[in-house]
């Protein structure tokens, strides 16, 4: 059976410096193994080795340039045996 456990869930404006402390609290719970995230205590328990995927752009838009960046990093956990 598949069990889903929500870590955190953000989707909010702020401010760009808070963006950044954001993914400093991030980096800080993974190389920790846990941390505060937004105000939520969570645990990180990454290997080793980990998958790392980030991306940058930017697109011309109408009246402005929209730009993005986007990280994800991801692992698998074996179960415990019995």
């Amino acid at each position: 059976m598949s069990m889903k456990t929500k870590l955190f869930d953000i989707e909010e404006t702020r401010l760009s410096y808070d963006a950044a402390v954001l993914l400093r609290q991030v980096a800080e719970a993974l190389i920790q193994g846990r941390g505060e995230v937004a105000g939520e205590e969570i645990a990180l328990a990454a290997p080793a080795e980990v998958k790392v995927s980030a991306s940058g752009k930017c697109k011309e838009k109408d009246g402005g340039t929209k730009c993005k960046v986007e990280v994800e990093i991801s692992w698998f956990s074996p179960a415990a045996k019995a």
